[in-house]
């Protein structure tokens, strides 16, 4: 046995010790079963189920209490003592997911208050943002108390000071007081779904300091298995992400020359057409000269689908200038913008939030990209400027 099957053996040894130890291990767990694990607007409805008086899980106003409770401890000025949420009648509360913009709202009408909250799990506040959204309710419920609420992995401040920060831990928290409470009987159905959210948190957005030092410490002693693992071991997120959207849109394939970052992809009929094959393949990914491109921005979680036409050979009789030009005229770009006699990019379409550790999510910027694009219908169009250009 050669000293880098020792290590990795070694290594399995000690990650299964380490799963049992925190609970990490390849148990059921019906939120990562639909993906859940840094979809935002799926945490934003379970948290607006449990928010909710009125849902039927069994556990009243008793979630909403603490929340509001632990949110009003946060700041030197609540609008709301600490006494008046103890006594407060919240039987009446609405609470709504997705309305007016709001990942979550709350509506307190005995108390003429309206909560706020901002929830993002893997992405971060958009520019002024928070100060948008504040503006928004004092237009829309200007006889209502407002309190924002920003929510994050970590609790970071947002840019506008009138929003209180708090962070995913204080969820974890909140849910396991309810899961140890004597005073609270919830059905097993209900008290399973809190058990498992509760161990997402845990495992995707809140890592404790006892879990940050075990991870430490068994990289420091298996650092040469572990090095193995992630130079032969990564799997592309956004190329599985392209397979997936592959499947729903069979007029595209995908071509070589990917990466990490980039998808290449080709409309199936363009290789149907023979003299369309013109393209410099040492410098361009595949015979025909255009191609479509998915390039996933990692700093800034942008997820972009580019047109572009690459070099065409010199000995092919194709006007590429006139090609570029039509296509231009198909998508509404200026005409005087230089052309590049190697990459001229047709058009970009991007989708911002997108959480690259997540596939759904990374699957449905593609298909909203897509979608942005035009679809199956411009792509046809696409195909017959390519036939004129070719059969003339």
């Amino acid at each position: 046995m050669n000293s880098n099957e020792s290590s990795l053996l070694a290594l399995l040894d000690t990650v299964m010790l380490f799963e049992q130890e925190h609970e990490l291990g390849e148990k059921f767990n019906i939120f990562e079963a639909v993906g859940m694990a840094r979809q935002e607007i799926r945490h934003s409805r379970f948290l607006a189920f449990l928010l909710n008086p009125l849902a039927p899980h069994g556990l009243g106003e008793y979630f909403l209490r603490n929340f509001l409770d632990h949110v009003m401890k946060q700041t030197d000025s609540p609008v709301m003592s600490r006494l008046d949420v103890m006594l407060a009648d919240l039987n009446m509360a609405e609470v709504y997911s997705e309305r007016d913009h709001f990942d979550i709202t709350v509506w307190l009408p005995k108390q003429k208050l309206l909560m706020v909250i901002e929830n993002k799990v893997g992405a971060s506040e958009s520019d002024g943002q928070l100060l948008r959204y504040r503006e928004l309710v004092k237009q829309q419920y200007p006889e209502e108390t407002f309190c924002g609420v920003f929510l994050t992995a970590d609790g970071y401040d947002g840019e506008d000071p009138s929003w209180i920060s708090i962070g995913y831990a204080a969820i974890y928290d909140q849910l396991q007081k309810l899961l140890h409470d004597p005073l609270i009987s919830v059905n097993t159905d209900i008290n399973l779904a809190i058990k498992h959210y509760s161990l997402l948190i845990r495992k995707y957005i809140v890592i404790d300091e006892k879990l940050i030092d075990a991870c430490r410490s068994i990289y420091a002693k298996h650092r040469a298995a572990l090095d193995l693992i992630i130079e032969h071991g990564q799997i592309s997120l956004l190329r599985e992400a392209a397979e997936r959207f592959l499947a729903d849109t069979p007029e595209l394939e995908m071509t070589g020359g990917g990466s990490n970052q980039r998808i290449i992809i080709v409309g199936k009929e363009w290789k149907n057409i023979t003299e369309f094959q013109v393209a410099n393949t040492s410098q361009w990914t595949s015979e025909s000269p255009l191609a479509l491109w998915f390039y996933l921005d990692e700093k800034r979680s942008i997820l972009s689908l580019i047109l572009e036409v690459g070099p065409v050979r010199e000995d092919a009789e194709f006007d590429r200038e006139a090609f570029i030009s039509q296509l231009r005229n198909e998508f509404g770009v200026r005409e005087n913008k230089a052309i590049s006699k190697i990459y001229t990019r047709i058009k970009r379409y991007n989708k911002p939030d997108v959480d690259q550790y997540d596939i759904e999510s990374i699957t449905d910027a593609m298909k909203r990209l897509w979608n942005d694009f035009g679809r199956g219908d411009k792509l046809r169009r696409i195909d017959t400027i390519i036939k004129d250009f070719s059969n003339f």
